[in-house]
């Protein structure tokens, strides 16, 4: 056992190693220059802007970290998501680092401003671009995005050592604002035509993306002549954290709710609560500090205004952020109100009454893996997705006379269902045990009015064939005759076959009228048509022997209506039989003179081929087997 453990636990063990290095590289290359910079802006009591490019690096670092560079495109697990994300921390870090040694009293040179702007290539593209190309999925806008942030990182660097602004730095911020209104707007643009979850992601993302813009630009809008002004300040070390927090926990949102297996839930969730409490602890510390520096304040009066504001206002925010954050990881579980309203539009707007819409709306209503439905009645399950039998997790719904159904559900990727997701099953499971009821009766229903259908159109097609194999050319005979009563030598002897043409033809209708589908026979009485068909005509003789439903009785009732037409025509004829063997296979035998039957089994040989089935010769010579559509 143990020399066959250990190399299973090595295999296992490599995978999850080669899944963490990058993790591990990203948060090495971005946590610990930024933290380093960060220690070096405090020990000198300077570089208080820092703060910005330092919870650049320490929120993006761990949003990057959490999510694998594998899937399709960003909001799917990567990879552009990831390492858009991992660019603008690694550059953070670098930035925060420079600040730190500038403020130590370092002068490097060129090398120095590179590490200053290093934050621009990946941050501007995450503040530009990155949320409409996730939501797009625009690789072509996410490029665009990184050339120009490229190309103004490289200005920049230019203007450091060229101790002057260049004349295209201006238009190149323009264009990049103008870029990034318009990325905004292609935001709203998706939220307002999508649909869950993905609606609710780009909501979140509009809100970041707008948030990073307004802090980041605030600073230089509200700047004075002389330079940035302590609002200035307040916005690049209070604001911009705040909405570098709330940008971060957004994308690992999205990220989750628009591929749930990119990343594990529970240490994302942790990291999302971190990041949006953060976010909101920062902006009201923000918002007093920015309070303070507008009014003539003590700083003992901003931090009593920090202290109400967070009393009155903290919790109601926090727990609206909170449904928000459900709504978009859960669906409608946390709500079971709401998602008693979603389940039934979604199930009104699809096929009504069907178990799979049921699944399928309980699924995108859920943020599921999988959902399966059972119905204990008639047996019928449907399934949207993929139920895991590992982890599935089952919910039995209840009716007045028992178990009713029962409801299987899975987390995306294989994993196991929440614990409110499972207790909101159960607190609509009455609902759910109506619906699934409602489902078996509609597809009764269905199923009835399907066989009528096909019943109509059988009896329809049969009374077309006697009528024009049999009635029609008797009345055309008849009628060819009467044209020519004027020239006969012999009138009378000519109405006189008319007159017997004309009583056969009335006799051939009234057997095809005692061969319409008796009521029986729309229950799918077959034993009780045929008897009823028997009685019907008093010769041949009719013996049945139904030993499993057919599948088509209207096709087995035809065949043998044919027979007995037939047998009446011709005569000679004693008995028909007929067996039932199986749901797809029956035997039709004609007893009587063999010159009699011969023509009638090649009939009905031919009229089961017409009608798609199949036929073959074993067994008496006087019988035809007949089996299931071809």
């Amino acid at each position: 056992m143990s020399t066959t453990a250990a190399p299973r636990r090595a295999t296992a063990a490599a995978p999850r190693a080669t899944r963490a290095l990058p993790a591990v590289l990203v948060l090495s290359l971005s946590w610990a220059p930024a933290l380093i910079g960060m220690l070096l802006c405090l020990a000198s009591a300077s570089g208080v802007e820092a703060v910005g490019t330092l919870s650049a690096a320490l929120a993006f670092g761990g949003a990057a970290a959490l999510l694998p560079v594998r899937g399709g495109h960003g909001g799917r697990g990567g990879p552009l998501l990831p390492l858009a994300l991992a660019v603008t921390a690694v550059g953070a870090g670098a930035s925060t680092l420079a600040s730190g040694l500038r403020a130590a009293g370092l002068d490097g040179g060129l090398w120095l401003d590179l590490l200053g702007v290093a934050w621009m290539p990946g941050g501007l593209t995450v503040a530009g671009v990155l949320g409409a190309a996730v939501m797009l999925r625009s690789r072509s806008l996410l490029a665009a995005g990184t050339l120009l942030s490229t190309v103004i990182a490289v200005v920049s660097v230019a203007e450091l050592q060229a101790g002057h602004a260049l004349p295209f730095a201006l238009p190149l911020w323009i264009v990049w604002l103008a870029l990034a209104l318009g990325a905004g707007l292609m935001i709203l643009w998706a939220a307002a035509r999508g649909t869950s979850p993905d609606r609710e992601a780009a909501l979140w993302l509009a809100i970041a993306h707008f948030a990073l813009l307004l802090s980041g630009v605030g600073g230089y809008i509200v700047g004075d002549e002389g330079g940035p002004s302590l609002v200035a300040t307040a916005f690049a070390a209070a604001f911009l954290p705040a909405g570098v927090l709330f940008a971060a926990a957004s994308f690992v949102l999205t990220a989750i709710a628009r591929a749930p297996d990119a990343v594990d839930p529970p240490l994302a969730r942790f990291a999302v609560g971190v990041l949006l409490v953060s976010a909101l602890l920062v902006a009201y510390g923000a918002i007093a500090a920015t309070a303070a520096q507008l009014a003539p304040l003590t700083p003992t009066s901003g931090g009593m205004i920090a202290v109400v504001l967070l009393a009155v206002a903290a919790e109601p925010a926090r727990r609206g952020i909170q449904r928000a954050v459900d709504q978009l990881l859960y669906g409608r579980s946390a709500d079971p109100r709401a998602l008693l309203r979603t389940v039934s539009a979604e199930i009104a707007g699809g096929e009504s009454g069907s178990l799979g819409a049921l699944a399928a709306a309980l699924r995108q209503s859920l943020r599921l893996g999988g959902v399966a439905i059972t119905s204990t009645g008639d047996g019928a399950r449907a399934e949207a997705g993929a139920v895991d039998p590992a982890t599935r997790q089952v919910i039995t719904l209840f009716a007045a006379d028992g178990v009713c159904g029962t409801v299987e559900v899975c987390g995306t990727a294989g994993r196991r269902v929440e614990p409110r997701t499972i207790d909101a099953l159960r607190r609509i499971g009455g609902v759910l045990s109506v619906a699934v009821l409602l489902a078996a009766i509609n597809e009764g229903l269905r199923d009835a009015r399907d066989r009528a259908r096909q019943i109509a159109a059988s009896e329809r097609r049969f009374a077309r064939a006697e009528i024009e194999a049999g009635i029609e050319p008797a009345l055309a005979r008849i009628r060819r005759d009467l044209e020519r009563l004027p020239d006969a030598p012999d009138p009378a002897a000519v109405l006189g076959r008319a007159a017997s043409a004309l009583q056969a033809a009335t006799t051939e209708v009234r057997d095809l009228a005692r061969t319409l589908l008796p009521g029986s026979l729309d229950a799918g009485d077959l034993p009780g048509a045929l008897a009823e068909l028997g009685a019907r005509f008093d010769s041949p003789a009719l013996h049945t022997a139904v030993h499993v439903a057919p599948e088509h009785p209207e096709a087995v009732y035809h065949l043998v209506a044919e027979a007995m037409l037939r047998a009446r025509r011709r005569g000679g004829v004693d008995s028909i039989d007929v067996t039932v063997l199986s749901s797809d296979r029956w035997a039709l035998r004609v007893v009587g003179e063999r010159t009699r039957t011969r023509p009638i089994l090649r009939a009905l040989h031919d009229r089961a081929k017409e009608t798609g089935y199949r036929t073959d010769h074993q067994g008496p010579p006087d019988s035809v087997t007949v089996r299931g559509r071809s």
